[in-house]
């Protein structure tokens, strides 16, 4: 990756919750997903494949479906 990615986040209303930016460690990006749910009181446990987390670089937005 490079330092214009970003990972987020949709909500229900598609509006993009900003997880961390620059440099993304793709083993990393469950633990954030997980951590940011949890600062929001939402259960780390929701099945994973609902949520999904997305990313950004250099413009191209992608999705990445997480798992249990």
């Amino acid at each position: 990756m490079n330092t214009e990615s970003v990972i987020y986040y949709k909500d229900w209303l598609g509006r993009r919750h900003i997880i961390t930016w620059g440099n993304i460690n793709p083993d990393a990006i469950q633990n954030l997903f997980d951590k940011e749910l949890s600062k929001r009181g939402i259960s780390p446990k929701i099945p994973k494949f609902s949520h999904g987390v997305w990313f950004m670089t250099q413009g191209i937005e992608f999705k990445i479906e997480l798992t249990n």
